[in-house]
């Protein structure tokens, strides 16, 4: 057990003894539990209990979530793991996101590397999404910008108003650009709407419904 998880656990053992009730992430007056990040890269944060609301402060290394329905609240971070389900995540910034699991609700502001290989699952992303890999199905990504997005799974969505290259090997996937510099479309019954500018369109699947401003 990494010396952060031993933390987490010591700050929710602190609650009890002190005597203040924890109540499920959601219910009227449920206090979040606080876990200090030292800022060490090689640390990992541990979030294992159900049900939960935990506030991290300071720069985070490697956070990763296993329990199901928490709420955690985080600052900086170099790694984000989320797994369970049920599970609203709110980051500022992080380096790489993991998204797993099912029915996960992220939100942030910038994300260098983006995959989620999940279900059911939201990623909201206020600026810039660097990298995005989306494997699992039915999964729905939202951004400022993306520089380089790639939809293998099927059935999810991806929504943003800059982007540059965007490729969908996938199936049953469906993304709205603004802003599109080129679309690669190797899959089979996408949709593709680009509202503005000129596109570089390349499609190789079948059945599929690309409808850009202009085609570069």
């Amino acid at each position: 057990m990494s010396r952060i998880r031993s933390l987490a656990t010591a700050a929710l053992a602190a609650f009890v003894l002190a005597g203040l009730t924890v109540v499920p992430a959601g219910s009227a007056g449920a206090v979040a539990i606080p876990v200090r990040c030292d800022g060490a890269t090689t640390d990992t944060v541990m979030i294992e209990w159900d049900g939960l609301a935990y506030e991290l402060s300071g720069v985070c290394g490697t956070v990763r979530i296993t329990a199901d329905n928490a709420d955690v609240a985080i600052p900086n971070a170099t790694r984000v793991i989320v797994e369970g389900s049920g599970n609203v995540v709110r980051i500022k910034t992080v380096g790489l996101l993991e998204v797993r699991g099912t029915r996960q609700q992220v939100s942030t502001m910038s994300v260098n590397r983006a995959v989620v290989a999940g279900s059911h699952s939201s990623v909201a992303v206020s600026g810039l999404l660097e990298e995005l890999t989306v494997t699992g199905p039915a999964n729905s990504i939202s951004a400022g910008s993306t520089i380089l997005a790639r939809l293998l799974g099927t059935g999810s969505s991806l929504r943003a108003t800059r982007g540059y290259t965007t490729r969908i090997s996938g199936d049953g996937n469906r993304i709205a650009y603004a802003w599109l510099d080129t679309v690669v479309v190797p899959g089979d019954q996408n949709r593709a709407l680009v509202d503005k500018g000129r596109t570089t369109v390349r499609v190789s699947g079948l059945g599929n419904r690309i409808r850009v401003h202009r085609r570069a």
